[in-house]
């Protein structure tokens, strides 16, 4: 099956594309949506300009769209990404990242079947303790990019 991987290069939808390749699907775009505001409901906003590194090391051609970040506007860009990549790579289906949201789940899975597109959410509401140890037995790393809450302090963490 001819799938396209949302990709925010962050753990979750690395796995995710990880889980694509291992279970068969050709995976034949990355496809990232970068907001213009960090305060997107939908969309990963902290160093996301990186995924074309990622995207390169991988050699799986990467399709960027800039959107809004808007609640509601930014599902517009998503419905035009999403049959934007269906007409060109002729995919058939979306892989997910999407691990505890509701909101983000329910918009990707409605839009998804809008356009006529099969969604895979491989890591939805798994342990996160059990999947970030399951990570590290499969040999993941993780580097702190951001810190996006009051509770831990960014400059000790950023970078570990």
């Amino acid at each position: 099956m001819r799938v396209c991987s949302l990709f925010s290069g962050g753990k979750d939808s690395t796995y995710a594309l990880h889980w694509a390749v291992l279970k068969g699907f050709d995976v034949v775009c990355l496809l990232t949506l970068k907001p213009h505001r960090s305060d997107s409901w939908m969309f990963h906003y902290p160093n996301v300009e990186w995924t074309r590194y990622q995207a390169e090391a991988l050699d799986i051609e990467q399709v960027i769209y800039e959107t809004n970040g808007v609640k509601d506007v930014e599902l517009e860009d998503l419905r035009r990404a999403f049959a934007d990549v269906k007409g060109r790579f002729g995919v058939t289906g979306i892989v997910t990242g999407a691990l505890l949201s509701d909101y983000q789940r329910m918009m990707i899975n409605i839009i998804a079947h809008e356009v006529g597109l099969r969604v895979y959410s491989p890591l939805w509401r798994k342990d996160q303790v059990t999947y970030l140890r399951d990570l590290y037995r499969q040999g993941f790393r993780f580097v702190l990019t951001s810190i996006s809450t009051m509770v831990l302090a960014p400059g000790y963490w950023v970078g570990y």
